[in-house]
């Protein structure tokens, strides 16, 4: 059956991190609402000043990203570089894909994200989709 989400109903909770300098407030476990099977997917809200993650790769799995309001710092194996509302950000797997979201904004940023479902496959589920 389909899900829609309507974004402006959605309820923000606060992510907790043991590092103070990265920050995401998930907007819900959309992934889990929808049941999804083979992808993970949330819409996160990163607050000012303050980093999505540490740099980093996926080893199993790519991952997309939508700038759905705002604009942030992207940091991959390029460079530097700010990326705008409407953007949309593929990560591929392994280090060509590393990346990194900063919010040099003084406002919340809202971002859409989803992963493939090799990160959370074992090989024999993974053998098992056509």
């Amino acid at each position: 059956m389909a899900k829609i989400f309507r974004t402006h109903e959605l309820e923000i909770e606060e992510r907790p991190s043991h590092i103070p300098d990265f920050l995401w407030k998930r907007r819900a476990h959309l992934g889990e609402l929808a049941n999804a099977q083979y992808l993970h997917f949330d819409m996160m809200v990163l607050p000012s000043d303050k980093f999505s993650y540490p740099y980093h790769s996926h080893r199993n799995a790519e991952e997309l990203f939508y700038i759905i309001e705002g604009a942030a710092t992207l940091r991959t194996p390029l460079g530097i570089e700010t990326v705008h509302q409407g953007d949309l950000l593929h990560f591929e797997q392994g280090a060509a894909g590393a990346h990194q979201l900063y919010n040099h904004t003084y406002e919340l940023k809202g971002t859409f994200y989803c992963l493939t479902p090799i990160l959370f496959l074992g090989q024999e589920e993974l053998k098992a989709i056509p």
